[in-house]
């Protein structure tokens, strides 16, 4: 499987990683457009203070096992075939939290989702799957 690897002594806290994963996974995969949309596009990678002055990307390591999966009870966390990801189906997610507590990381939140507004659902790093179908780089790179 084909994935981010974060230096953290290259990391310089910009958040361009952030934005960048905001607009590609909007509605409109604009700058411009996203910054307007209800709800706000969620990033799914989050940069926050690493060691000393450092600051750090955190995103989902996709695990494997993974243990968001294994304890996602409506199944809605599963691994993407092609590419090894680990991806959220937002029409199968009910909110519990278990995929939350079960993730070594933190790196799974909780937002509402812009396919069906008022309903809230798990977001986390997908790995950018429809980018890599398409022969992209995840837009965190």
């Amino acid at each position: 499987m084909k994935t981010v690897v974060v230096h953290p002594d290259r990391c310089v806290g910009c958040m361009q990683c952030q934005t960048a994963c905001a607009v590609a996974h909007s509605r409109t995969q604009t700058l411009y457009g996203a910054v307007f949309e209800t709800p706000r596009p969620a990033p799914r990678i989050h940069v926050g203070p690493g060691p000393g002055t450092l600051a750090f990307p955190n995103k989902c390591r996709h695990c494997d096992p993974a243990p968001c999966v294994q304890a996602c009870m409506p199944a809605a966390l599963r691994r993407d075939g092609p590419t090894g990801a680990v991806v959220v189906d937002p029409s199968r997610c009910i909110n519990c939290g278990m995929c939350a507590m079960a993730c070594p990381f933190g790196v799974v939140r909780y937002r509402e989702d812009h396919r069906v507004p008022g309903r809230t659902v798990a977001v986390k790093c997908d790995n950018c799957v429809e980018r890599q179908k398409q022969g992209l780089v995840p837009a965190c790179v």
